[in-house]
């Protein structure tokens, strides 16, 4: 027993007494952050959620109708539109706005014989009703900012952090399960004491994010007031990054210091790498928003009566 004990104490003299490093984030913080995740997407039908578009949504109603009599086209036309509306208000922003680009040839099919002679007071009347309803039910671009953020939260944190063979409550997005592997994650993990760390961070940069987006785009916020109010956010923090020197992550996991300081500036930077492209997907979005407008009012002004 001597013996063993002179040669640790010769071991510590030698080698040093090496303090075990901290974790960034502790593991009752990830269990704490699981059951808030299981929380929200036990009340939201994940499996619902479309993960890629669903351009045949767009292309078979314009099929159908292409044989049809202009009266009896408009129904189906505008019938294909509420049932793309109704899948991306299920989507994420990006899906979202991607289907909202593939179904342009949708709007001007409708566009087109909205313009036919042959159509009544009565048929116009109906088209423009079913376009007001349209409008007014057009996707929440809040909604679709955090469910993009709760995606990713599915496909780049949850999927490592839960035990293998774990599914959400309700599905996964489309009814399909993410890949296992990441070249982005491969990239960074090396600099990470513990695997577990990079992951919890990326959760508490989404949490971040999802606070930020709604503040500046909430449930009653317009599109344009969405696009302006992230443009500005986003901006505004990529600046602040750059200006503190917290775009290389990781400079930023590898800088000393405590390490509290590292775990918030750790969530500063990685708050961009899980931020989608609200300027684009929301422009897009605004865009077919703006074609439904234009629709209702060639409507409108067909229904105008001559001297009026």
């Amino acid at each position: 027993m001597r013996a063993r004990i002179c040669y640790v104490a010769v071991a510590i003299a030698v080698f040093g007494c090496k303090k075990r490093p901290e974790r960034l984030v502790p593991e009752t913080e990830i269990r704490h952050m699981k059951e808030k995740a299981d929380a929200f997407l036990s009340a939201h039908d994940t499996g619902a959620w479309l993960r890629t578009p669903d351009h045949s949504a767009c292309d078979k109603p314009v099929q159908k109708a292409r044989p049809l009599p202009v009266p009896a086209a408009l129904p189906t036309l505008l019938a294909g539109l509420r049932a793309v509306h109704k899948k991306i208000r299920r989507g994420s922003l990006i899906v979202a706005a991607d289907m909202t680009n593939a179904c342009k040839l949708l709007t001007d099919a409708l566009s087109a014989r909205l313009a036919a002679p042959e159509l009544t007071s009565s048929d116009l009347t109906r088209a423009r009703a079913a376009l007001d309803a349209l409008i007014k039910q057009y996707p929440t671009a809040s909604v679709l900012v955090r469910d993009e953020l709760y995606m990713t939260l599915l496909d780049r944190v949850l999927r490592v952090l839960q035990p293998p063979g774990w599914k959400p409550p309700k599905g996964w997005p489309g009814h399909v399960a993410p890949r296992t592997g990441g070249d982005e994650d491969d990239e960074v993990l090396h600099v990470f004491k513990y695997e577990r760390d990079l992951y919890g961070l990326r959760w508490l940069a989404i949490r971040a994010e999802l606070a930020a987006a709604a503040q500046v785009c909430g449930p009653t916020s317009s599109l344009q007031q969405c696009r302006d109010g992230l443009r500005g956010m986003a901006e505004a923090h990529e600046a602040h990054l750059e200006q503190v020197g917290k775009e290389d992550l990781s400079g930023v996991i590898r800088a000393s210091g405590k390490t509290e300081v590292v775990r918030a500036n750790a969530i500063d930077s990685m708050r961009e790498t899980v931020r989608p492209d609200y300027e684009t997907s929301l422009r897009d979005l605004a865009a077919g928003l703006a074609r439904l407008v234009a629709l209702r009012s060639k409507v409108a002004a067909r229904l105008v009566k001559p001297g009026e």
